[in-house]
């Protein structure tokens, strides 16, 4: 077996162990932030140890990140629409000074590359609902 493959097989079963336990633990709801933390934390440390990227994506904690985003779209050789996440709105409070969402997500949705507002009207229902709940959401 090659290296890399043992040492995707030990990132990929440290992930899965570490996932795990992040999981459902009571009646089915998250575990504490406190306790997702810690274990992501000691995630990102092991990734690091492999000289992997690494982003915690919808658990919010942003600073733990060394990613450039969440799904990994910026490897693609053309050009790419994502979603708005909790990254991106965090990232543009920082650099407005300012902490009210409504603003903030009209200045996103101003952005090229951000999939938000008018710019789903073009998609199909089947895309488009989905896309909007999550903005909703966010």
């Amino acid at each position: 077996m090659s290296s890399s493959i043992k040492l995707y097989q030990t990132v990929s079963d440290t992930v899965r162990l570490i996932t795990a336990r992040l999981g459902a633990g009571y009646g089915g709801h998250l575990r504490p932030r406190k306790y997702r933390k810690e274990k992501l934390e000691l995630l990102r440390e092991l990734v690091a140890e492999r000289d992997l990227r690494y982003a915690t994506c919808k658990e919010g904690f942003i600073n733990l990140d060394t990613a450039d985003n969440c799904c990994d779209m910026n490897f693609f050789k053309s050009p790419y629409i994502i979603r708005p996440t909790l990254r991106e709105l965090k990232e543009l409070e920082i650099r407005m000074h300012t902490s009210d969402v409504d603003f903030l997500f009209k200045e996103l949705s101003k952005y090229e590359g951000i999939l938000t507002g008018r710019k789903l009207s073009g998609y199909p229902r089947l895309l488009r609902k989905p896309l909007k709940r999550h903005e909703n959401v966010l």
